[in-house]
């Protein structure tokens, strides 16, 4: 049985900081000798079709998502529709290197932690130094309460990095630090969701909306955003039902995972 990943790490008492030269040179040591090589962790801005969306330059961190990994489970909170219709296989997910990527660095982070971490404090501040002002989902595809694995790592960069997330932790919250939109599972009822846009929640809901169909304006009351439009969740207001179509294998959806459109309340 995979491990949960979170309560691994939260175990490990993390440290966030920065390296000197000579830690840096150790950490890719660590790296090399796991895999062979030294990849990037984080996806460029260009490297991710969602990502790439975005106005402002945006980065991700893409791991195997679920317990595909086998040994880690990076989603404690998915159900067999959002795993079924998971997006791991869709774009460029279908190659056989981006699947291997996903995986060692999910292993990586499993079994190196806080070199893990310290590598990414690293690419954050390059990423930072090259564009000035960036855009982060630590989650593009697995389900990580960062903010509680290493809270301090939102303190680093102050205005210069702005983090968003998608989540089905059922408390994870947005802050000033962090926005957090909450993914709905075909186990979330209308009623939870028109509930959290009343109190100022996001949420991502996946409709059967053709691609080049617009998205419904409202949903059962709700104000809904095109999702598909830009990934950067931050600039979206508070209180809307963010609207993604069935993509990939969520198009053959039949867990109720994704909504109907037609014949809703809108």
């Amino acid at each position: 049985m995979a491990k949960d990943m979170v309560r691994h790490l939260m175990a490990q008492n993390l440290i966030v900081r920065r390296l000197d030269f000579a830690g840096y040179k150790e950490a890719r040591a660590v790296v090399r000798e796991f895999r062979g090589s030294v990849p990037p962790l984080l996806t460029a801005p260009n490297g991710n079709t969602k990502l790439a969306k975005s106005e402002r330059p945006t980065y991700g961190l893409s791991l195997l998502p679920a317990n595909l990994s086998v040994k880690w489970s990076v989603c404690r909170y998915s159900t067999p529709g959002c795993r079924e219709a998971c997006l791991n296989t869709a774009g460029k997910g279908t190659f056989d290197n981006v699947q291997y990527g996903r995986f060692w660095k999910t292993m990586f982070l499993g079994e190196h932690p806080q070199t893990f971490l310290d590598l990414l404090v690293f690419e954050v501040d390059n990423a930072v130094a090259k564009h000035g002002h960036i855009a982060l989902r630590l989650n593009v595809i697995s389900d990580i309460p960062w903010e509680r694995v290493a809270p301090n790592l939102f303190d680093m960069w102050q205005d210069d990095v702005v983090f968003y997330d998608y989540t089905k932790w059922p408390d994870r919250r947005s802050s000033d630090v962090l926005d957090v939109t909450f993914s709905a599972s075909e186990n979330t009822t209308y009623q939870k969701i028109v509930g959290r846009s009343r109190v100022g929640e996001n949420v991502a809901v996946v409709f059967d909306t053709p691609p080049g169909v617009p998205l419904p304006v409202k949903w059962h009351g709700v104000p809904v955003v095109d999702g598909d439009e830009s990934d950067d969740r931050a600039k979206d207001d508070r209180g809307v039902v963010v609207g993604l179509r069935a993509k990939g294998k969520a198009k053959r959806d039949t867990s109720g995972f994704v909504r109907k459109v037609e014949g809703a309340k809108q």
